[in-house]
């Protein structure tokens, strides 16, 4: 009887002890699947040295703590790293403090990138990281606590975990990161960085994540290249993919980078370089662009061709920045434009315009403070124009050359953080074709001596103030010509008195979001001029009207670029704009080119342009757009050049910068 019960007794301790060992295991996630997936036999050994219970007495079992319990189930999972010498790390999404959880988690994903190019911990990216602890059932929401990212960090394998704040205080962002390890559960390392704009974001994280790596990171000095391995390169090319700030960036402002799929105004502009090189450096700057598309105007009144036609634009620049000093930089590029049949903003001209453009741009910094600098920009600039199939492009009237000179003082930090910048412009125009046979004649030229004519030299002053989201650009120009002269009201032309054209704009931009943003522009100008116009009917009249002041005019311009970033790799885009020019002495002319002395002419456009871009990588991109067009004026003789019309254009449009 009593053995009876000693085995009864014997048999219900080895079920208990056998449940307890079996709730352990339970507890232990660790072992169910290694946080790099790195070969399916290695787990399968892991799981199979488990369930033999090698190594663990039983007196051992109820006491051991499962984040300690065993170290012999991480090794095979970072075997290659601990040879290598590199620790396993990963990173959560950085907390959203004052800012949206999208933005922090770029921020993260910013931090996992700088720390893979440092090549000094072996990084789990993102996909890894949802998948794993998917499949184990865990929540990364809320996750804040530090007893959480150890948690997530024996879940994941890895020997550090790194978490963060992201946020903004005032007009400064605030990162915070800390470094855990996982199996002691203590803060190993911390630091933090600020930076008054999101332009420094990308520079502060990299200094981060750098300070990181020297101070608990193994950065190999022997091997600068890691022994290539096929997890390694899926990761690389997955965190490649998640600097969605720097290969999505948003423009400063929308005239910078956006161009409507219209008419490109023909202004070389320099290009934004991304990074200015460290001292004894240089950073090289390429940017290609083409778009194709098919235009449908009709034309409400006139004569003028309202056919179809495909459009083009290409735009090509490649240039440097050369900075031997601290005090001194370089910059110097090239741009090739051709611009071809479009439709026009304002002022009718015909549909089949044509252009190839010639920039060279160079300009010299010195850095006389640390907030002052002086810029000295020289650039080259040649434009041929064909209006017609027929015409050659060198002999086009409209071409012309154009060289000037450009220097700018700029002080920085001023009224809280603006930018204060002055400059003074001059450029000297030439265009060698123009020619006019009616005025050669009243003056008494000849007609061999074609060109000249429009020859011109102008001055500018310009001064702007730029912020993080506004800027404000004011900017008077005075153009004198040196040949033509000014007609007057007898319909002769002065012996003495040359055409001086005067003109003043103001530009005002700002910017509101980021992820959605809209960013408002209101352009306002005013010209005059002292010319005037003697207007023929038709080749026999004797009689011309005389027009005084004939180009003076004010014109006002409001648009709004609205971007959406719905994905990383996607964006949504529109822009509506409206366009209203209205001349102080000009009569409109009806459809029989008669002028009509009531009213004083005026020209509307609407333009409206949207789209979606595709990002492919940071270098690349191509956007599919639509553009509506409406031109409306009080000026009826279109027999030439369109002046009331609507007009649709279906585009796309490749981009490849670097």
């Amino acid at each position: 009887m009593k053995k009876k019960i000693f085995i009864t007794l014997l048999m219900i301790i080895m079920v208990l002890k056998g449940f307890a060992f079996a709730q352990i295991e339970a507890e232990q996630p660790i072992a169910e699947e290694p946080a790099v997936t790195e070969e399916v036999t290695e787990e399968t050994a892991v799981g199979e040295e488990e369930k033999s219970g090698e190594g663990v007495p039983k007196e051992e079992v109820a006491v051991e703590e499962p984040a300690v319990a065993e170290p012999a189930v991480a090794e095979p999972a970072v075997a290659e790293e601990i040879k290598e010498g590199k620790p396993a790390i990963a990173i959560q999404d950085f907390n959203a403090q004052g800012v949206s959880s999208s933005e922090a988690a770029f921020i993260s994903d910013f931090f996992r990138s700088a720390l893979v190019s440092l090549k000094a911990f072996r990084v789990i990216d993102r996909a890894n990281m949802e998948r794993i602890l998917a499949e184990q059932g865990f929540q990364q929401t809320g996750c804040t606590t530090q007893e959480c990212a150890v948690r997530m960090g024996r879940l994941l394998n890895v020997k550090n975990i790194v978490s963060g704040n992201f946020g903004k205080l005032g007009e400064l962002y605030q990162m915070t990161v800390k470094v855990v390890n996982v199996e002691s559960g203590e803060i190993i390392y911390t630091d933090s960085a600020s930076c008054p704009s999101t332009d420094e974001l990308q520079l502060k994280t990299g200094e981060l994540a750098s300070k990181m790596a020297a101070a608990i990171g193994v950065i190999p000095e022997e091997k600068p290249e890691p022994e290539k391995e096929p997890v390694k390169k899926e990761i690389t090319e997955k965190e490649v993919e998640s600097e969605t700030v720097n290969r999505f960036r948003v423009p400063e402002f929308p005239e910078d980078e956006f161009e409507p799929p219209v008419r490109f105004e023909r202004v070389g502009r320099p290009p934004v370089f991304a990074r200015e090189p460290e001292k004894g450096g240089i950073a090289p700057y390429y940017s290609f662009q083409f778009s194709e598309g098919m235009a449908f105007p009709a034309i409400s009144s006139g004569s003028v061709s309202s056919d179809w036609f495909f459009a083009s634009n290409l735009v090509n620049d490649a240039g440097f920045i050369l900075k031997p000093s601290e005090r001194y930089s370089l910059m110097v590029f090239y741009e090739l434009k051709y611009t071809g049949p479009g439709l026009e903003r304002q002022e009718g001209r015909v549909f089949s315009e044509k252009t190839i453009d010639h920039i060279m741009f160079g300009q010299l910094q010195i850095g006389i403070t640390d907030r002052l600098k002086l810029k000295v920009v020289r650039n080259y600039m040649t434009e041929l124009q064909r209006s017609g199939t027929d015409e050659e492009w060198t002999t086009g009237m409209y071409n012309f050359n154009r060289t000037g000179t450009d220097i700018r003082m700029e002080l920085s930090n001023v009224l809280g953080g603006y930018k204060f910048s002055m400059g003074l412009q001059r450029n000297y125009l030439s265009f060698p074709n123009y020619f006019n046979p009616i005025i050669q004649a009243q003056m008494g030229a000849a007609f061999s001596e074609a060109g000249g004519f429009q020859d011109q030299i102008a001055y500018a002053g310009v001064i702007s103030l730029t912020g993080k989201n506004l800027r404000i650009t004011w900017k008077h120009e005075i153009q004198d010509y040196e040949k033509q002269k000014v007609i007057c009201s007898s319909g002769t032309y002065s012996d003495t008195l040359l055409q001086q054209d005067k003109s003043s704009a103001l530009n005002i931009s700002a910017r509101l979001g980021r992820r959605f943003s809209v960013s408002p522009v209101l352009i306002l100008k005013k010209k005059s001029s002292n010319q005037n116009y003697l207007h023929f009917e038709d080749f026999l009249d004797i009689s011309p009207d005389f027009q005084a002041e004939y180009y003076n005019y004010i014109q006002g311009s409001i648009s709004t670029v609205v971007r959406w970033r719905i994905f990383p790799e996607l964006e949504l885009f529109c822009v509506p704009r409206y366009d209203r020019r209205l001349y102080t002495s000009r009569n409109p002319r009806d459809v029989n080119n008669i002028f009509l002395t009531r009213s004083h002419q005026r020209n509307n456009a609407i333009i409206v342009s949207g789209g979606f871009t595709r990002f492919y990588d940071k270098v690349s991109s191509c956007s599919v757009y639509y553009t509506y067009v409406k031109q409306e004026s009080n000026m009826k003789y279109e027999k030439y050049t369109p002046y009331n019309y609507t007009g649709q254009y279906f585009g796309i449009r490749f981009n490849f910068t670097f």
